[in-house]
C-alpha cells in the first residue's frame, strides 16, 4: 500500500459498516471495507511496524484465539503506535445472560460473546508484550475526551481501552 511519508497509517479492524475516513477499513464480510481480510488468519498481510494506530470496536469478544490476535497487533503496530479497542465487559448488563459456554463466554440467540474483566485485559496486555498497565489501559466512563469519530458506536461498552506499544 502506498502512503504519504507524513500520513499516519490507521487501521479500523473488523469495521463492519462503520467506515471511517482516514482509516484503512478492514473486514471479512462487508464489501464496503477497503480491504477484505480474515483477521483470524495469521499472519496478516501487513509488514511489521506498519500502523500508527489500530482501532477495534466490539470485535475482540468474538475472536477464538485472542492471544495470537494480540501478538499480531503488536507485530503490526509501529513503536509508540496506539491501539484503541472496546469490549463487552463483566459489568455489562448482559453479562451472564444466556447459556454459559466456558470462562466468561455466554451464548444468546445463537450468538456467543466473550465478556472481559479488567483483570483479563491486563493479563492479555502483559502476556502479549505490551507494557504493564500503569495509567493504561484507560478505563473511561465518558468518551468525550477520546478522539474517535463516532462515539455513538461506543455506547455498549462501559470500558474503552487505549494503550501504546513501547519497546
Amino acid at each position: 500500500m502506498k502512503q504519504n511519508k507524513h500520513q499516519l497509517i490507521k487501521l479500523n479492524l473488523a469495521c463492519g459498516d462503520h467506515i471511517y475516513p482516514n482509516y484503512i477499513n478492514i473486514d471479512k464480510y462487508h464489501k464496503t471495507a477497503d480491504i477484505m481480510m480474515d483477521l483470524e488468519s495469521f499472519p496478516w498481510d501487513f509488514n511489521s511496524n506498519y500502523a500508527d494506530e489500530i482501532l477495534i470496536e466490539h470485535f475482540l469478544e468474538h475472536i477464538s484465539d485472542i492471544n495470537s490476535f494480540f501478538k499480531e497487533i503488536f507485530r503490526v503496530l509501529k513503536p509508540n503506535g496506539i491501539n484503541i479497542y472496546t469490549v463487552r465487559h463483566t459489568k455489562d448488563g448482559d453479562y451472564k445472560n444466556g447459556i454459559h459456554r466456558g470462562e466468561d463466554l455466554y451464548e444468546k440467540d445463537g450468538f456467543i460473546v466473550h465478556f472481559f474483566s479488567e483483570k483479563k485485559v491486563k493479563s492479555l496486555l502483559k502476556y502479549n508484550y505490551f507494557p504493564p498497565p500503569k495509567t493504561i489501559p484507560y478505563f473511561l466512563k465518558r468518551y468525550d475526551s477520546v478522539d474517535i469519530d463516532n462515539k455513538e458506536d461506543l455506547k455498549f461498552a462501559e470500558f474503552l481501552f487505549k494503550f501504546k506499544k513501547n519497546l
